[in-house]
């Protein structure tokens, strides 16, 4: 079989003409599955890089990643449909007094006194250390934008009462659940990861850090994406449950809602195996009704029931992806 001229479409090509030994037939097959391999890598990483260049194209604005930034309500009188809801970013510079603080422009260095009600949002790195500077502050919508410093701590007021917290890196999770401590106060509280990654969550852990550090919480809204491998989907079964317990149903009022995508929609390497994974499912584990900005639909051509809001189950079967919709609001 190999004095033969090569005619299968994995074959090397070469001159029909010249006859091949054992030896030189497997030496070019394998550089043959070499260059293969070589070639699909970088095809992959290329993939990557494009991704990787559309997604920093539509970050926030890079001012904001320096640091003790808040964006404030526009109040002018002056103000119509077509102006800016909220301007800035302003830097923190000092405190008058529980209500008052004086801020900076970064553009123009016009320092500008304003109230804790004037506040919006904040963004930043994964240190608010300088936030206990607002002790009247009761509503915070912080988002996680960079690692623009080397120290991660996350603290907030003890007077909070409102907290929303967008987040990118999986990592910022953890940070953010040992940053729940000593909010008595705390009534609405909603997580949302804008990128999927880390392990499953556990609705255990969310348990334990209500019932000790945030006794007052009555709402509880979180938004989590993760990479599964396809052995591992009847594990959701599990995460969803640690969701559905008592606790969220009967004290929180919560609906928890898990959709699965037939595969994910990037090629995943792994690297243990050395080969491009398509066994990979993207899985979005969020609360009823929805309150993030941004959610995504996985289409299907087969009818499944990811409109099904009153019930707490997976239906990964019958979901076949092909495109991925994502509908935000642009009035917030």
């Amino acid at each position: 079989m190999f004095a033969r001229s090569p005619r299968f479409m994995f074959d090397f090509i070469s001159p029909p003409s010249v006859p091949l030994t054992t030896d030189t037939y497997r030496k070019t097959m394998q550089q043959f599955m070499e260059h293969t391999l070589l070639a699909a890598r970088n095809s992959n990483l290329r993939h990557q890089l494009k991704a990787k260049q559309r997604y920093d194209s539509n970050r926030p604005n890079p001012q904001y990643y320096i640091g003790q930034n808040v964006i404030i309500r526009n109040r002018s009188l002056a103000m119509n449909k077509f102006s800016s809801k909220f301007i800035g970013p302003y830097t923190n510079v000092k405190q008058v007094n529980n209500k008052t603080y004086v801020v900076q422009n970064t553009k123009n260095n016009q320092q500008t006194p304003i109230t804790v009600q004037d506040l919006r949002s904040i963004y930043s790195c994964p240190n608010t250390s300088w936030l206990k500077n607002f002790v009247g502050l009761e509503t915070i919508e912080y988002t996680i934008t960079d690692r623009c410093t080397k120290v991660n701590l996350l603290v907030w007021p003890q007077a909070l009462k409102y907290l929303k917290i967008v987040y990118e890196d999986y990592r910022d999770c953890i940070l953010i659940q040992q940053s729940l401590t000593d909010l008595s106060q705390l009534n609405d509280l909603e997580v949302y990861q804008k990128q999927p990654g880390g392990s499953l969550p556990r609705g255990e852990i969310w348990t334990q850090i209500i019932s000790a550090s945030v006794p007052s919480l009555k709402n509880f809204k979180f938004y989590f994406q993760f990479i599964c491998h396809k052995h591992q989907l009847n594990q959701l079964k599990e995460v969803v449950a640690s969701f559905s317990t008592r606790f969220y149903k009967l004290e929180k009022n919560l609906i928890v809602r898990c959709d699965v995508s037939d595969r994910y929609e990037t090629i995943f390497h792994d690297v243990e195996y050395d080969t491009n994974n398509t066994n990979m499912r993207r899985v979005i584990l969020y609360t009823i009704p929805f309150g993030f900005e941004v959610f995504t639909v996985f289409k299907t051509f087969l009818k499944s029931k990811i409109l099904d809001w009153p019930r707490n189950y997976i239906d990964y079967r019958s979901t076949i992806i092909h495109k991925m919709y994502i509908c935000e609001d642009y009035d917030k």
